[in-house]
């Protein structure tokens, strides 16, 4: 980040059954000063969450052309797209056309996702989506997190912290400095979510609860 209110140091046990990843790290970010603890402590969750070596954060919050996290190869080619919170459907577009044409040249297609953790993040995203006839963000993963577990987490905040992080299947247990966590890192089917907004004039499907 080029301009951060402070920065924060993270040790990060990671045990992930769903990726097969056990590791250990050291991740140390910039908070900006417009950035909420909310939506800071969003994007260690999605990071822990999400994390393969070499993963890291953008140079800025809402950078135009990156998105929250990301990992880039030796080619320079994109492999991990990850934003989190309010998802610009222009910029996921865009990088999807620019990760389709790249694909030549890459060993496994890249891993795009989003990590939400609002119902407005939500609507917003499905409202952006009318007028697609086609599911182009198919191959895009979405997920929710719950604000609750946010909150929590804001109650923990400190400069330097260690998180030990074990994730099964969607549920991930969190151990911030003594501090226990669990919350769920919801899958959304973010077309149904769209069909469905459309149906009922823009309300989100029963099933989704936030």
């Amino acid at each position: 980040m080029s301009f951060v209110e402070a920065f924060y140091s993270f040790n990060l046990h990671i045990s992930n059954s769903d990726s097969g990843t056990n590791v250990s790290t050291r991740v140390k970010t910039g908070k900006h000063p417009f950035e909420t603890l909310q939506f800071f402590y969003a994007r260690m969750l999605a990071f822990a969450h999400a994390y393969v070596p070499e993963l890291r954060f953008s140079q800025g919050l809402h950078a135009p052309t990156e998105p929250t996290i990301w990992r880039i190869n030796e080619l320079q080619t994109v492999t991990d797209w990850i934003e989190v919170g309010e998802l610009d459907a222009k910029k996921l577009k865009k990088a999807l056309k620019t990760a389709e044409r790249e694909q030549s040249q890459a060993q496994s297609p890249a891993r795009f996702a989003s990590y939400m953790f609002s119902k407005e993040h939500v609507q917003s995203f499905c409202a952006a989506l009318r007028g697609s006839k086609q599911n182009w963000i198919a191959s895009t993963s979405f997920s929710l997190l719950d604000p609750a577990a946010l909150d929590a987490l804001c109650n923990t905040h400190r400069s330097s912290a260690t998180w030990s992080v074990t994730v099964v299947d969607s549920t991930l247990y969190l151990d911030c400095d003594g501090t226990e966590i669990i919350t769920q890192i919801t899958p959304l089917n973010m077309w149904h979510e769209f069909q469905h907004s459309i149906d009922n004039l823009g309300h989100l499907s029963n099933d989704l609860d936030l």
